[in-house]
């Protein structure tokens, strides 16, 4: 386990980072007062994201890191008045449980992590808005578009596709250039809507160079994954996908498939195969060959089951019965004399049924058992003498 770093050694470090700017050019932090020997009281600063109103704009907080730093988070307060989610409004402390980094708190977390997470909020609150204003915007000038143009008509869909394909982008200039776009695209459909012949020409023009793409990568595509040489499994895979296969085929008992005990065979083509008496869990078996037949391993799964049940029954009962003589020990009290029929009465007799029950199970698997060791014992019997003979021959 790591030694865990000292707060004043943790905060020294995180001093000398800000100091001499070694961290991110968003953000900025220093000691409010050069005279704190604790290292309490802190100035952060903040860049405004870039393509957006808060472009250019400095916000100023204040930090304070207390003694239980940095096993806790700090207290966060924005000096400058800022509209986030994350913060008060009033007061602008800036509120642990809505903010990601300090409501899962980590203690490899720095004061720049902090800074750098309440920018990224302000970005995408931002650019979520604007996003989903356009989307909205886009698909009601796509409403007004004339009916009798079957082009135009496809622009909905065209909209909805590329808003899905990207609505995960995380890069600010990349964002802002879609959304410089898609304001491009309402202003051309508002045209479009209000009856400009040019402009509706353009936008058939472009949905039908977009699908022509669209058709023509789909083939490249096919094209390619046609010739493209099919991946060699390798030996795991190979093994895995065998073992699917044989899992399937063993998935219903093979309708010519003899009992078990009506081994041994007299004749065998090849090395006659021993089978290995097994116990899973006191259930016998006897495992001829690797790996286990899914019907096997079926049956055996729900005789474990069955006997689990009764066991849990068992206790169960066990429990009840104490509970039983509490009542009839009221009764008795409260009649006056023992009643004929007991509360107990009914619960013993379903203990000694499921006891019985275990019994006759473990009594049933004792017995094949034994059926299937004189068959491991034949087994070997006939191993050896086939062996002795093919001795003799050679």
């Amino acid at each position: 386990m790591a030694a865990k770093i000292p707060r004043n050694f943790r905060l020294l470090e995180e001093l000398e980072k800000g100091e001499k700017g070694l961290g991110a050019e968003a953000c900025s932090y220093g000691l409010a007062d050069g005279e704190d020997m604790m290292m309490s009281n802190w100035n952060g600063t903040i860049l405004g994201p870039p393509h957006s109103v808060h472009e250019n704009r400095i916000y100023s907080v204040q930090i304070h890191c207390g003694p239980d730093y940095p096993d806790n988070p700090p207290t966060i307060q924005f000096i400058s008045r800022v509209n986030i989610p994350c913060v008060d409004q009033k007061t602008g402390k800036v509120d642990p449980a809505k903010l990601p980094c300090l409501a899962q708190w980590k203690r490899e977390y720095t004061m720049e992590t902090i800074l750098l997470e309440i920018r990224r909020r302000v970005f995408r609150l931002l650019f979520t808005s604007k996003s989903l204003a356009l989307y909205r915007a886009l698909l009601r000038q796509c409403g007004r578009l004339p009916s009798a143009v079957p082009e135009l008509q496809a622009s909905k869909s065209l909209i909805q596709q590329k808003f899905h394909k990207y609505k995960n982008l995380q890069s600010p200039s990349q964002t802002a250039n879609a959304l410089k776009a898609g304001y491009e695209a309402l202003d051309l459909l508002h045209s479009a809507s209000q009856g400009n012949e040019h402009d509706r020409h353009r936008i058939a023009t472009l949905i039908l160079e977009s699908q022509s793409i669209k058709k023509q990568t789909a083939e490249f595509q096919k094209a390619l994954a046609s010739t493209a040489q099919p991946k060699p499994l390798s030996k795991r895979e190979l093994k895995k996908e065998e073992s699917r296969r044989f899992q399937e085929m063993t998935a219903r008992r093979h309708p010519d498939a003899t009992p078990i005990l009506s081994r041994p065979r007299p004749v065998v083509n090849g090395r006659r195969r021993i089978p290995v008496l097994v116990s899973a869990r006191g259930i016998p078996f006897l495992r001829i060959k690797k790996p286990q037949p899914k019907n096997l391993s079926g049956v055996i799964r729900t005789k474990l089951d069955k006997r689990w049940r009764r066991v849990e029954r068992r206790e169960m009962l066990g429990v009840d019965i104490l509970f039983a003589n509490d009542e009839d020990d009221w009764d008795r009290l409260t009649l006056g004399r023992p009643e004929t029929e007991t509360w107990a009465g009914e619960i013993k007799k379903a203990l000694a049924e499921v006891s019985t029950q275990l019994k006759e199970s473990d009594l049933k698997n004792k017995e094949l058992a034994e059926a299937m060791w004189q068959v491991v014992l034949a087994e070997r019997k006939l191993a050896a003498e086939e062996e002795t003979q093919s001795s003799t021959q050679r």
